[in-house]
């Protein structure tokens, strides 16, 4: 049963394994996801299926023992996602500069607009300043921000 789950999850999870043309960073975080969502789901599926089943299997007399195991294996599995995912981490990592940093919530919705707009381009799947000139602006601009050493003492 765990064979057919992983045989499941590799062969759906991953539409462009023989595609070798390059992906933008957008695209990239959506396949990310899909993959992360199917092996999570997957696998948390197995191991509810098989956990619930060894639970009525040991004690026929707890009730509801199979949905018990079902819901425990799905939790785990979304746990697994947001373990294994790197589109869960780049969320986590939104989140947090959203709250820190004041970045928009939906920040790969912000960076594909920058892309359109020709602020960003992408190589691969990173985002790089289209322009040297803007970059290291905004890196003095951001230095000249911070407080210096001696205005902290």
């Amino acid at each position: 049963m765990a064979a057919l789950g992983s045989s499941f999850t590799v062969g759906f999870g991953q539409p462009n394994v023989g595609n070798t043309s390059s992906t933008d960073p957008y695209e990239t975080w959506r396949q990310d996801a899909t993959v992360g969502l199917v092996f999570g789901l997957t696998l948390g599926l197995v191991t509810g299926l098989l956990s619930g089943l060894m639970i009525s299997m040991t004690d026929p007399f707890i009730e509801r023992s199979f949905e018990t195991g079902l819901t425990s294996g799905l939790v785990f599995g979304f746990i697994c996602v947001f373990a294994i995912s790197p589109a869960s981490h780049t969320l986590a990592s939104a989140a947090f500069l959203s709250m820190r940093q004041h970045t928009p919530w939906r920040l790969m919705r912000f960076l594909e607009d920058a892309r359109s707009r020709h602020v960003l381009r992408a190589v691969g799947p990173v985002y790089q300043f289209r322009h040297a000139k803007l970059q290291d602006r905004l890196t003095r601009h951001d230095r000249s921000q911070r407080p210096s050493e001696h205005a902290i003492r």
